[in-house]
């Protein structure tokens, strides 16, 4: 590499290659200490501005982060009083911008009775709703954010938006607890009623590996009030209440005659007329149908409703009921929780001094202290960047003024007679610039490769090193800039004195 950048910049003739050979050897020191030593101190240089800028990218991420930027506030009966007030203030721009919010959502946590492959019914299940557009639905399905194993994935800051308004968004730790493989269930039932009769069975979008407020699962605001509110005002379903002569199971008896067979008694007395298959798919991995039994006879509710248990019994399946996914009820009439979402943290004290001035609600104080103290983390990172920068570039330019000074108070006796044989200063000064940058760029690069090298090995335990980045480039040629105005400096004060002064030194 020394003979590369002696035929580059030490010029055509053989004294001046001789001369970039012979002073670089010595600037770098026995054993090339000098330049070992400038390797060290750029290497560490660039590794910590990396490590500070990653840290600051993860926090850039964070402050962009629903997760992170959402403050919550209960709907306590106090603040339900407030709900739609507050709804409606917030619904403008201007009150928005200033507390840099993007907006408010809702939300409800609720807890619904899923059926389990062993055919359990789980009821601990904690669920949380969203809204179809919101950010924090982007950010949960984000692709690039690693959190879907399976089904959907959006984009944030784009338009995309579910497929299915009425499907479940869940964790793989919620499908293992109910014994289904996350990577080929397509659908879960659910217990609608309080006896358990009635199955509904809901499409999975999307499985992931975390959901917001510890939750299971999560669905839509108008999933949500499909099944808690009666069906009769939503029209969620047909009204099972009168009589019918029709009922549905699922069951993975692919033959038809072979499930006539096992429910022979139901059979030969004439109670079914007909029964009609069609496929059903509730796991990729295995077969699945769904039957309709038309009887012969109306019946009412209780009687269908005993008779369906009972082939279920037999035939170890389940029954099935059909829904509407209709839009009757989108919003939250009596939503859990209010959600602030901000583009930046620093005006929560001021939201919260806000409403508790014009509503008489607060907003929690560790919460509050919370955000303030991330919004400081960021701001104190930026400033540890600019003071480590700072420090770092003079610390470099420094060495590498005292490196050369030490040794061109070395030379003056060889300075001086190169001048009295008539070398120009410019001559010197061109030489030692030459000598200089080379040393630099040596420097620079051997370290920037083994600072490259830590970099990837770090991503594997967690660091976040950022070293291709428009910042770390600008400091390298403000040090280079820097280094080289320095050095040309101190080269002209010592060549500043007459050819006998540098001689004899004095």
């Amino acid at each position: 590499m020394l003979n590369f950048f002696k035929n580059i910049f030490s010029g055509n003739t053989d004294f001046q290659k001789l001369f970039f050979a012979n002073e670089y050897q010595t600037l770098s020191g026995k054993s090339h200490k000098g330049i070992l030593t400038l390797i060290l101190i750029l290497f560490i240089t660039l590794l910590s501005l990396g490590f500070a800028l990653g840290s600051l990218k993860y926090l850039k991420e964070r402050m962009d982060d629903p997760y992170t930027n959402w403050v919550n506030l209960p709907v306590t009966p106090k603040v339900d009083k407030v709900v739609s007030r507050i709804k409606e203030n917030f619904s403008q721009k201007a009150v928005l911008d200033t507390f840099n919010l993007k907006n408010i959502d809702e939300y409800d946590i609720g807890f619904e009775k899923f059926i389990g492959s062993n055919h359990k019914i789980y009821n601990n299940n904690r669920g949380r709703t969203f809204d179809p557009n919101s950010d924090i639905l982007k950010k949960i399905l984000n692709h690039s954010d690693n959190n879907v194993l399976a089904g959907i994935s959006l984009k944030e800051n784009s338009d995309e938006t579910l497929p299915n308004p009425c499907g479940l968004i869940v964790t793989k730790t919620f499908l293992d607890s109910l014994e289904y493989d996350y990577k080929t269930t397509k659908k879960i039932p659910i217990a609608y009623d309080e006896r358990n009769n009635i199955i509904i069975y809901l499409d999975i979008l999307a499985v992931v590996k975390e959901l917001p407020d510890l939750c299971d699962y999560s669905i839509t605001n108008r999933m949500y009030n499909l099944l808690t509110t009666s069906k009769e005002d939503t029209g969620f379903m047909d009204n099972n209440d009168g009589i019918k002569n029709i009922f549905s199971i699922i069951s993975n008896e692919k033959n038809v005659d072979n499930l006539k067979s096992k429910i022979k008694s139901f059979n030969n007395n004439g109670l079914i007329n007909k029964i009609d298959q069609e496929p059903f798919v509730i796991d990729s991995k295995s077969e699945c149908y769904k039957y309709t039994f038309v009887l012969n006879s109306f019946l009412n509710n209780d009687s269908i409703q005993l008779i369906s248990k009972e082939i279920c019994t037999q035939l170890n399946a389940t029954p099935f009921t059909n829904w509407e996914c209709n839009s009757k009820m989108e919003g939250l009439e009596h939503p859990s929780y209010l959600s602030f979402n901000f583009k930046t943290l620093d005006k929560v004290r001021a939201l919260k001094d806000y409403l508790k001035e014009k509503y008489d609600v607060e907003l929690s104080m560790t919460q509050v202290e919370a955000k303030e103290n991330f919004a400081l983390v960021s701001n104190l990172t930026f400033i540890i960047i600019m003071v480590l920068f700072g420090f770092s570039i003079t610390s470099i330019v420094y060495y590498v003024d005292s490196l050369l000074n030490t040794h061109l108070e070395k030379v003056k006796t060889n300075l001086g007679t190169f001048k009295a044989f008539g070398l120009s200063n410019a001559a010197l000064i061109s030489n030692y610039i030459k000598i200089i940058f080379s040393f630099l760029l040596i420097s620079t690069l051997i370290s920037f490769v083994a600072a490259t090298l830590v970099s990837v090995v770090g991503k594997y335990i967690g660091l976040k090193i950022v070293l291709f980045d428009y910042r770390i480039f600008g400091a390298i040629l403000i040090l280079f800039i820097v280094s080289i105005y320095k050095s040309r400096q101190t080269i002209q004060k010592i060549l500043a004195k007459t050819p006998g002064d540098l001689i004899y030194n004095r």
